[in-house]
């Protein structure tokens, strides 16, 4: 999947971590919207093989995932990701 959006939040809540990327800048509603999101969590709290959560407007997108590789730039972020195997 290649998406555009414009706009990243970061939270964290203790041994967990969050960073959404967005079309739209968050306006503080919790409304519910169809415009695309991408949505990685980690937690550090339990071992748990270090998968990561994903959410995304793309249903193909959506559960735990490995991360193969990770690249981190000024304007975009590649990842190429592996379901786990339970």
């Amino acid at each position: 999947m290649k998406i555009a959006l414009n706009y990243v939040s970061v939270s964290i809540a203790g041994d967990y971590y969050q960073v959404s990327f967005d079309a739209k800048e968050e306006d503080g509603t919790d409304e519910i919207t169809d415009d695309p999101y991408f949505l990685i969590q980690r937690q550090f709290e339990m071992p748990d093989g270090g998968k990561v959560y994903i959410e995304s407007h793309d249903e193909n997108y959506i559960g735990h995932f490995l991360v193969n590789r990770a690249t981190l730039q000024m304007d975009k972020i590649h990842l190429e990701l592996k379901r786990p195997k339970y």
